[in-house]
């Protein structure tokens, strides 16, 4: 099953393609449906600069790691979160 996502294909490019959508891989996943997404400051500079820092993008660069949704599956050890369940993602932890 495929969805959409923003994608950077380079440097000021921009290209919301198909990707193949996610899945509960082993037992602590959860499955998100995104709703909203935050641009972040790194999102602006891999945009404009194609890095930030020492991290540099290879392409194609799906954008939007700060975003909120609903939990749409779970793993068999996921045992905070449930189908239905609103989330904020902070993909820093």
């Amino acid at each position: 099953m495929k969805m959409k996502a923003w994608t950077l294909s380079g440097i000021g490019k921009l290209d919301f393609i198909d990707v193949p959508q996610p899945k509960i891989e082993n037992g602590r996943d959860v499955l998100v449906e995104v709703k909203a997404v935050g641009v972040c400051g790194s999102d602006i500079h891999y945009y404009s600069e194609g890095r930030i820092g020492n991290q540099v993008v290879t392409y194609p660069f799906t954008i939007g790691h700060e975003c909120s949704g609903t939990v749409k599956d779970v793993g068999s050890g996921a045992r905070r979160f449930n189908v239905g369940d609103p989330v904020v993602v902070e993909p820093a932890f």
